[in-house]
């Protein structure tokens, strides 16, 4: 059975210690049902809310209070657990010069909606909706299993990932089904033409008993992939059944084609279910998979991100999503062996609908009902991001008259040598403490002289000077 870890959802304060790999902290509340969570390429995220907003948080956590975009009219209304709704968000790679974000979402009939919309070159922090293109409509046969994902890879194509359409056991067999643009990923050329054509090198193009659109075949539903920023690797978090989670993986420059299996498999569990057709082809395993428990345990997975951000260096280089029911983490990594390790790293909130990377890398999850952003943290931050944290001690009061108050927020375990020194150098403090979280000690200076007086902040990751001044 695997291990798990439990770890206290931070809120507030990040809290961290050796044993824990990934937090949370809350980081902007208020939203309604959020869905999906992007950068357009600046300092900004873009919330995506199911009912047909999308909202900006700037470069300082602050929700503006006026929506990007509301498209309210043409979505479909959902709530609850109800999975249609505004899925997803995909900002053009040339963003900063034409303008142009496309949506997914199911339309008020239903039907999943491609579509293409321009910002206000007037205003970057509103969209018009005016100048909604559609690129492509696909008729869903039930309410749940849309998909919802989309992005551009780093080929410049545009990715989606069609659900299986819905129900259960895939009653329609679409998983299959070459003719069927559902239970795929698919992969188009939004650049040259409206409403799209299809890239050169598509697996299928010349394939006359598939449907040219398709990247890859065999999918439930991969409401969340992603893309490798440093590499360009694609991946893929299929939701499960009954039996197993997934998490499907393709190596930057992959040719496409891939068969990932349902309803054959659900990841390497051989389905067995009758009126499957044909089962006999080459199928993909997942890099990773774990049990899938129902409502009491791990019951969806919501992929996410190989982490390159750079502020935490415990989880660089790992591939970190979650679990809709049971707040569940895992991490997935090269074994170095040609192979895959996989994990679980933390229990924290439930409910997570999706993982979102700012410019620099950082992740961010959302919480569907509660409507929360949270950021991921690591447990142990570089080098340069521990002497921030020192370099942000405070000293109060300042100027001193009898005693001063040191107080220290760090997000991992750090020893710290304090030295506090006069003009002359000679030394009236002296301690080594070992810091986790909030840290606050009492210098007492009531026998000391009036004048200035320098303490040292001295970590092995650097040394920080302050200045202390006694009236």
């Amino acid at each position: 059975m695997k291990r798990i870890i439990n770890i206290l959802i931070l809120v507030l304060i990040a809290q961290a210690s050796n044993s824990q790999m990934i937090n949370l902290e809350q980081y902007v509340t208020g939203l309604s049902s959020p869905t999906d969570i992007s950068n357009a390429g600046d300092d900004r995220l873009f919330v995506v809310e199911r009912r047909g907003k999308v909202r900006i948080i700037d470069k300082d956590g602050n929700l503006l209070p006026d929506p990007f975009i509301d498209i309210d009219d043409m979505v479909s209304n959902a709530s609850g657990q109800n999975e249609r709704g505004m899925l997803g968000i995909a900002f053009h790679p040339d963003y900063v010069n034409n303008g142009f974000f496309y949506l997914n979402h199911t339309d008020n009939e239903d039907h999943t909606n491609i579509a293409r919309y321009q910002v206000d070159p007037n205003n970057p922090d509103i969209a018009d909706p005016s100048t909604r293109e559609l690129i492509i409509k696909i008729e869903q046969p039930y309410g749940n299993h849309n998909g919802g994902g989309i992005k551009f890879g780093p080929d410049g194509y545009l990715y989606i990932g069609m659900g299986d359409g819905g129900s259960a056991n895939d009653p329609q067999n679409h998983g299959q089904n070459r003719q069927s643009l559902l239970g795929k990923m698919l992969r188009l050329d939004v650049d040259n033409g409206l409403p799209y054509t299809i890239p050169a090198d598509n697996p299928f193009i010349d394939d006359d008993i598939t449907l040219a659109e398709i990247w890859a075949i065999g999918m439930r539903n991969p409401w969340r992939f992603s893309f490798d920023k440093m590499t360009g690797d694609l991946w893929i978090g299929d939701v499960g059944q009954g039996q197993l989670e997934e998490v499907d993986f393709e190596p930057a420059g992959d040719a496409g084609g891939n068969n990932y299996g349902w309803r054959c498999y659900e990841g390497t569990d051989f389905t067995n279910l009758s009126s499957m057709g044909n089962c006999n082809e080459n199928y993909k395993d997942p890099v990773y998979e774990f049990q899938h428990q129902g409502f009491s345990g791990p019951c969806s997975i919501t992929g996410g991100y190989m982490y390159r951000g750079t502020k935490y260096t415990d989880i660089m280089g790992y591939y970190i999503c979650t679990d809709y029911c049971s707040g569940e983490f895992y991490t997935v990594r090269p074994d170095g062996n040609g192979g895959w390790e996989g994990k679980e790293v933390a229990k924290l909130n439930s409910g997570i609908s999706t993982f979102g990377e700012d410019i620099n890398g950082e992740l961010y999850v959302a919480t569907l009902s509660s409507g929360r952003i949270y950021k991921v943290l690591g447990g142990v931050l570089n080098a340069n991001d521990v002497i921030k944290e020192i370099e942000a001690l405070v000293i109060s009061p300042n100027p001193v008259y009898n005693s001063t108050n040191l107080k220290i927020e760090s997000n991992e375990k750090i020893t710290v040598e304090f030295t506090l020194v006069d003009l002359a150098g000679k030394v009236v403090f002296n301690e080594t403490v070992d810091i986790n979280g909030i840290f606050n000690k009492i210098i007492d200076l009531s026998d000391q002289p009036s004048g200035t007086f320098i303490l040292n902040v001295n970590t092995d990751k650097g040394l920080v000077t302050k200045k202390i001044i006694k009236q």
